[in-house]
């Protein structure tokens, strides 16, 4: 199985930890150096906060953030580098739920197995209210949100799909754990491990979304044509969520 973890490069320490933690469950990780937002040029960060940004989202892209979302297509790009069909992709914040490490080697192994089925496939579950819909499917016990996930920090991922988001004009204008769940934007299907089989260990998220930090110079115009936008997007949604669960439960009986 390939597997990345995102990692800083000067964190020796945890990389050792990481090592350890993951060959306990029979994976032999590769290292993706985590890109840092305070260090990106200026031009990247304007980039981030365009105007279309500000249609699709009420706060500028915080630079640690950007990081993150460089962070993950690094990943991505070797994954296709590589030549690979999937790989599953870790922050350095996933730990293996404790009720699960019996079984999460065997877990793993069958989504990877059975990894054509699926563009992306999320191991966690921050959601735990959403109602799941379960797909049928006899290898791999996975199923589609009623309404919409959130987080990356373990998840395998599909070239197709790590294709598709590298050239998802979105990819600069939503964060990256908000893109890859909204498969109603992204194209991808999107499935969810119905028994989460990781979780975040708890540190503070360094991504900085924790206080109010509204577009200064966003225009009544743009704030309409935001809200607009989100009507939208909900209505889409709604509309084409039973044709992705039967697209997806059509793969599985068909494979």
């Amino acid at each position: 199985m390939l597997a990345y973890v995102i990692v800083s490069k000067e964190d020796i320490k945890r990389r050792r930890l990481l090592k350890k933690r993951f060959k306990q469950i029979g994976i032999d990780v590769r290292f993706i150096d985590a890109i840092k937002g305070s260090e990106l040029p200026e031009k990247i960060t304007t980039d981030y906060n365009s105007l279309t940004r500000q249609i699709w989202a009420r706060e500028p892209y915080r630079v640690n953030a950007i990081g993150c979302s460089l962070s993950h297509q690094k990943a991505w790009q070797l994954l296709i580098e590589e030549g690979a069909h999937g790989a599953f992709v870790f922050e350095d914040d996933a730990v293996v739920i404790k009720a699960e490490e019996r079984h999460i080697t065997e877990k793993l192994r069958q989504i990877n197995k059975n990894k054509d089925m699926f563009d992306i496939v999320f191991l966690s579950d921050r959601q735990k209210d959403s109602k799941k819909i379960p797909i049928q499917n006899s290898q791999v016990d996975v199923c589609c949100l009623k309404f919409c996930g959130v987080g990356a920090e373990s998840y395998f991922i599909s070239k197709i799909a790590a294709n598709r988001l590298l050239q998802h004009p979105l990819t600069t204008v939503l964060e990256i754990d908000t893109l890859m769940h909204q498969w109603w934007v992204n194209g991808c299907k999107v499935v969810y491990v119905r028994d989460p089989l990781f979780e975040e260990d708890g540190r503070r998220s360094q991504i900085g979304y924790e206080y109010d930090n509204s577009f200064g110079n966003s225009s009544l115009w743009t704030g309409l044509l935001r809200r607009i936008q989100r009507v939208r997007s909900s209505i889409i949604k709604r509309r084409k969520f039973h044709d992705h669960v039967s697209a997806i439960n059509h793969l599985c009986d068909f494979d």
